[in-house]
């Protein structure tokens, strides 16, 4: 999906901008780092974004490699949590479940500009 959303907005990015560079005099480089690169940083934000939540929300391959308790991941931890003898403890379980998700709610405050914006550019509705 990641290579989707950059493929796609630079399918649509305007070649008179490019093509402006190069008037000015800049050489291929100057072009992509000082009008490309400014022009596609909402896509790598998101990108990164739903990157890092897919990797923050795995489950199936830590819980096949992970074997040490105290190596567990956040999402594992909550597993076992419902898993074990503390299922009867539903303060416990939904304290850790509002914990691992403030550091998903903290990056998407501070990138929901990039994010709105990468999506729309993009083209994917």
């Amino acid at each position: 999906m990641c290579i989707y959303l950059i493929y796609q907005f630079l399918l649509a990015f305007p070649k008179e901008l490019e093509e402006a560079g190069f008037v000015e005099g800049a050489n291929v480089f100057q072009v992509l780092w000082h009008i490309v690169v400014p022009s596609v940083k909402p896509v790598i934000v998101t990108q990164a974004f739903i990157t890092f939540l897919g990797l923050y929300n795995s489950y199936l391959w830590p819980s096949l490699v992970i074997s040490k308790n105290e190596n567990r991941t956040i999402t594992l931890g909550i597993a076992a949590l419902v898993l074990r003898e503390n299922y009867t403890n539903p303060g416990l379980m939904m304290a850790s479940t509002v914990v691992s998700v403030l550091p998903v709610m903290i990056i998407f405050m501070f990138a929901n500009k990039y994010i709105v914006r990468g999506f729309t550019q993009s083209g994917i509705k």
